[in-house]
């Protein structure tokens, strides 16, 4: 009768065996977080706070307007903006909310508040006379029409005619009876006293003299030009 001889296995090479899987599997693990760590996370820049359209972003206020976050790369808009540079010098389009990401297309090379008037000035006003037709709530980032108004004698009776000065001008700085500035973004209902807008130099001249002769009006457009048909 045959005896059936078993062999035993070396328990040294187990355990060799054992601790190479452990290695291996923890440096697998390590080199996945690393990189599930580095695909789906990314550095963007959002909004601290409210950020008014046609702001523009400068070294003095960027900081004071965005910080760079750490976002989800599945989370991430279309041309999310990631570099100071991409910031810096650019006028923002649309303006964005709070913990908003910046986005290439909600910003703009061109100062957006002198887009389309042929050698821009900026003038002021005194809105004091204004208020009746504007309600006194004008804020820096309205856009206005001014109209120039004159009277003139024809067959014995008088005639009022308007002409229009400035086309969709550009509120840059508006300021209380108390000399405060107030933002676009304020809440209360301080009327304005005093306006700066920005208009075409050829119109500067036909401004002043009708600001002189108080036969100003203005008009607060609620429109956007870029959507008017």
């Amino acid at each position: 009768m045959r005896k059936r001889i078993v062999k035993k296995g070396n328990p040294r090479v187990f355990v060799y065996s054992l601790i190479m899987t452990l290695v291996l599997y923890s440096a697998m693990i390590f080199v996945e977080r690393r990189l599930l760590k580095t695909e789906e996370h990314v550095s963007v820049y959002v909004a601290k706070e409210t950020v008014e359209k046609n702001t523009i972003v400068t070294v003095e206020n960027i900081g004071e307007l965005f910080s760079l976050e750490e976002r989800r790369t599945d989370w991430l808009p279309d041309g999310s903006v990631s570099d100071a540079g991409q910031l810096l010098g650019m006028t923002v389009k649309y303006g964005y909310g709070r913990n908003e990401i910046v986005t290439i297309g909600g910003l703009s090379a061109s100062d957006m508040r002198v887009e389309g008037i042929e050698r821009p000035v900026e003038v002021s006003l005194d809105a004091g006379s204004l208020s009746q037709v504007v309600g006194g709530i004008i804020r820096e980032g309205d856009r206005i029409n001014i109209w120039s108004l004159s009277k003139r004698n024809e067959n014995g009776g008088s005639i009022m005619e308007a002409e229009k000065i400035c086309d969709y001008a550009y509120v840059t700085r508006v300021f209380t009876a108390a000399g405060v500035q107030v933002g676009q973004a304020a809440q209360d209902s301080a009327a304005a006293t005093v306006v700066n807008i920005v208009i075409p130099e050829s119109k500067e001249e036909e401004f002043n003299i009708a600001l002189e002769r108080g036969t100003l009006r203005v008009g607060r457009c609620m429109y956007d030009r870029d959507q008017k048909k």
